[in-house]
């Protein structure tokens, strides 16, 4: 089965990298031209595994300082 490359595919890789890369979401938002920051967030912002777990390290690491 042959899966054409489509624009939105290409839009949709865009954003999931600039997110992946920690990209200010409104940042992504306004790039991609989305009236609202909930359609950014909820089309294209699928976090990964990496960033779950390094989530609360990082809060832990700004209030305490230490990992």
């Amino acid at each position: 089965m042959c899966h054409s490359l489509r624009l939105h595919d290409l839009r949709h890789t865009f954003a999931t990298l600039m997110i992946g890369m920690g990209i200010d979401l409104k940042v992504v938002q306004e790039q991609m031209g989305h009236a609202d920051i909930a359609t950014t967030a909820n089309v294209y912002g699928h976090p990964t595994e990496e960033r779950k777990r390094s989530g609360a390290p990082a809060v832990s690491n700004l209030i305490f300082g230490v990992a």
